[in-house]
This record gives C-alpha cells, sequence and structure tokens, in this order.
C-alpha cells in the first residue's frame, strides 16, 4: 500500500501542476469558459492527494509509525480558528460554536487539527439538506470533551460499531460526497487513542448524529 501510494504521488502532482498552468494561460487568454471546467478538475486533483494521504496514514499505523508531538496549546483560539477557516470552504452550511471554555490543553496541532476538520467535513458531506453545523468544547472529568453535530442522514444502530473501521463507508450517503475510502473517521480513531483520548459517537438515522472526542487536558 505504500509503495502504490507513493507512485500515485508522482503523476498527481503532475497533473496538478499542468492543470494550475493551463489554468493561467487561459485566464491570461480571457477564456472563462475552459477555466470553469479546470477548477473541477482541480478539486477532483485535491480529492485524489487526499485519498493518497489517506493510504500513507494507514501505512504509518499499520506499521507502529503514528507519531504524535504534543505540546501547550490555547485550545479556545486554536479551535476558533480552525472552524474560521473551515467556512470559508464552506458554502451551504453554517459552522457554529455553541461552547468553546476549554482554554489550554496539552496536544498535536497537527494532528489534532486532522481529527477536527474530518469530523466537521463528513458533517457537512452528510447533512446535504442541513443549513448549520455545531460544534462545542468544554473540560469534564480532567479531558477536553469536543462534539461536532450535524442534522443530516444519520447512522443505522447496527452500522454504529462498524463506522470506526478501516474501508466502512455509511449506506446511503449523500451521493455528491465525491470520493471515498472510507478511512477518514479510522484514522480520526487511531491519532485520538493514540492522545489517550476516545472518539465516540451517537446517532439517528434521518435525525442527524453527534461525534465527540476527547483529549487529556494535561
Amino acid at each position: 500500500m505504500s509503495t502504490v501510494s507513493h507512485e500515485l504521488k508522482t503523476p498527481v502532482t503532475s497533473i496538478k501542476a499542468y492543470g494550475q498552468l493551463l489554468k493561467r494561460s487561459l485566464k491570461k487568454a480571457g477564456d472563462t469558459a475552459n477555466g470553469t471546467f479546470l477548477e473541477k478538475m482541480e478539486l477532483q486533483v485535491l480529492r485524489l492527494e487526499k485519498l493518497i494521504r489517506d493510504l500513507l496514514e494507514i501505512t504509518r499505523i499499520e506499521s507502529g509509525k503514528l507519531s504524535l508531538h504534543p505540546e501547550p496549546l490555547p485550545f479556545k483560539e486554536f479551535l476558533e480558528q480552525i472552524i474560521s477557516d473551515l467556512q470559508l470552504i464552506t458554502n451551504m452550511h453554517q459552522l457554529i460554536l455553541t461552547e468553546n471554555s476549554v482554554l489550554t490543553i496539552t496536544a498535536d496541532p497537527t494532528r489534532l487539527t486532522q481529527v477536527i476538520t474530518n469530523l466537521v467535513t463528513n458533517a457537512v458531506k452528510y447533512s446535504p439538506e442541513g443549513k448549520k453545523v455545531e460544534i462545542a468544547a468544554k473540560e469534564e472529568n480532567g479531558f477536553m470533551i469536543c462534539s461536532v453535530k450535524d442534522f443530516g442522514v444519520g447512522i443505522a444502530a447496527n452500522e454504529q460499531s462498524l463506522i470506526f473501521e478501516r474501508f466502512h463507508q455509511v449506506a446511503g450517503k449523500n451521493p455528491n460526497a465525491g470520493l471515498s475510502l472510507g478511512l477518514g473517521l479510522y484514522i480520526a480513531k487511531e491519532i485520538v487513542e493514540e492522545g489517550s483520548g476516545k472518539l465516540w459517537l451517537e446517532s439517528e438515522p434521518n435525525k442527524g448524529s453527534i461525534f465527540y472526542f476527547s483529549v487529556p487536558l494535561t
């Protein structure tokens, strides 16, 4: 899997580079119609890059090379910045911080960003008719508990025990969600557990889902 992932990176990077050159050329020539097609192509290339990154993450996890680099983190400002950045690329949903009272935690900022981004983008992806996603963070029994709530398709009870497994995808998902291998939640769970935390959910079909994860405060 590692070899395949690395072999895929080179042609995808080349396609991306040639696409960017062509986009600049078309823009200079005033060809906006074909420029729109290139923007759609770029989106698919970005999705391919994410799939490749996920495959590489799987190889790190399976070989025991998933490592965290925790540091003191001003979590309140950290979470606000992530949600602000994600809102810029989320047009159809309002990302709402309903509670954000945790001041400081000790965690790997890069990996924590990966977990939160996965949960929020999933919430958007699987609530195509929803208008908002609610995010909250609070302190509880020595842990920071962060939750991401959507108002979408939900997850059946018989699937909830499988949702964090590799390559598992929710039945009846949003058909416009795009390319996916069903690796995001598995990777997020491994990251959270490597940091001595826990990832879990509450869900009901057609009523949405709430994903929670915990991180030790110190």
